[in-house]
């Protein structure tokens, strides 16, 4: 335990890691107690057997690895290969019902200038491919109706 404590000191105070960074790496620590950690591959094996999704175990791997590559371990624990999974997409009814709803007169105006908003965008995307954040950032120097374009600005991370 003291080597992990040294290992998050030097992460905290050289590298300037954030607390929610170190609270992750403290919880990949405990992933390695908890499952029985003395063998790296028992450990996955463990934690497998004990019902842990492969996306939680491929998160302690890579947690335990910065410790291990740290601490000069000459081992690197590789990665379950995870499920892919494909997004469901709208079917020609769904779509044709998007395209052609109508909010409607409804006698609470916020309620229908929320629902036309919500449409715009949702047509919008479909049309541009535009992610939700890239519409919701567009101001008007980004939109040129002579050209008909959308200037999409991504956010930085």
């Amino acid at each position: 335990m003291d080597r992990f404590d040294d290992f998050i000191k030097e992460r905290r105070y050289l590298l300037n890691v954030s607390e929610r960074r170190l609270d992750w790496y403290r919880n990949c620590f405990c992933a390695w107690r908890r499952y029985g950690g003395t063998d790296q591959t028992q450990w996955v094996v463990n934690m497998h057997e004990a019902g842990v999704s492969v996306v939680s175990i491929n998160t302690y791997i890579c947690g335990m690895n910065a410790y291990w590559k740290w601490s000069g371990e000459k081992t690197k624990l590789r990665y379950l290969k995870e499920e892919q999974k494909i997004l469901a997409t709208l079917t020609k009814e769904g779509l044709a019902r998007l395209v052609n709803f109508k909010p409607g007169a409804s006698s609470n105006k916020t309620r229908s200038q929320n629902l036309i908003r919500a449409h715009l965008v949702a047509l919008t995307i479909l049309d541009t491919g535009l992610r939700a954040s890239e519409i919701l950032g567009i101001t008007k120097e980004n939109i040129e109706l002579d050209q008909l374009s959308i200037k999409g600005v991504g956010q930085r991370r």
